[in-house]
């Protein structure tokens, strides 16, 4: 009933009285474009000449992605020794998972890091989880790679370093703003940040008073009352403490 050039290997399934899928039996490439004829006759057998081949062209989604990082969180809450990075690798078009898992890498100090998945149900959006990430006396970076060679992807290639500073370093390290769901500001920090001290005037919003927050690990989020335009400006101050109760060594 088809004829694909290039060809295509797969199976013709009639959804219902009216509906025919082509279903091909493997992936087909990225940004692919196909010529196809769709043979009409071979269903109804009395139609004019004119209707009896149906062409048609379609091209596949071209493939590529992009990394993002989310945050480090300690897991080591006693000695705030050890990290954890979190991030996201995001693909346009669906991509299988164990191709996924080959494209990142981390090192720190020359060593390997192992990275943990979690792939959601679309298939383009790919979590990813770098454990045993080392907090020493001086400061280190984790050095992410990626290639894109797996996935047919020949100019997909970067890197990225991650700073990871010394122990007893408690610094802002990122501060990103958030507009959906909800609108906030996540603030990152080195340690854990104290749970219940009271951040009222410790962190600010320009021209914002009212403000809610949320401490969870190594991140504050900072939500305003009211959704905000334009520019505003963020200050950290020097008394928030960490989760042993040392304070922030410098403003941001």
């Amino acid at each position: 009933l088809f004829d694909f050039s290039p060809d295509i290997n797969g199976t013709a399934v009639w959804l219902d009285k009216r509906n025919i899928e082509f279903r091909p039996a493997n992936r087909l490439p990225s940004d692919q474009e196909y010529k196809a004829e769709f043979y009409l006759s071979k269903i109804i057998s009395d139609i004019p000449n004119d209707f009896k081949t149906f062409e048609f062209g379609f091209k596949t989604m071209r493939q590529f992605f992009e990394v993002s990082i989310d945050g480090t969180h300690t897991t080591d809450k006693k000695t705030l020794g050890w990290q954890r990075l979190l991030g996201t690798l995001s693909t346009a078009d669906a991509a299988d998972n164990d191709i996924v898992a080959k494209l990142l890498s981390a090192t720190q100090n020359q060593k390997t890091l192992n990275i943990s998945w979690e792939h959601d149900a679309n298939n383009t959006t790919h979590h990813f989880s770098i454990d045993s990430i080392e907090r020493t006396e001086v400061p280190t970076k984790v050095l992410l790679k990626w290639d894109g060679k797996e996935l047919g992807i020949e100019n997909n290639k970067g890197e990225k370093e991650i700073d990871i500073p010394s122990i007893g370093d408690f610094k802002v390290l990122d501060l990103k703003v958030i507009q959906t769901p909800e609108q906030y500001v996540s603030v990152q920090f080195s340690d854990p940040v104290q749970e219940k001290q009271n951040l009222d005037g410790l962190i600010t919003i320009s021209d914002v008073k009212d403000i809610k927050f949320i401490t969870e690990n190594n991140e504050v989020r900072v939500y305003p009352q009211h959704r905000l335009n334009g520019a505003k400006t963020i200050n950290v101050e020097l008394g928030i403490k960490n989760i042993l109760g040392y304070p922030l060594q410098s403003s941001f």
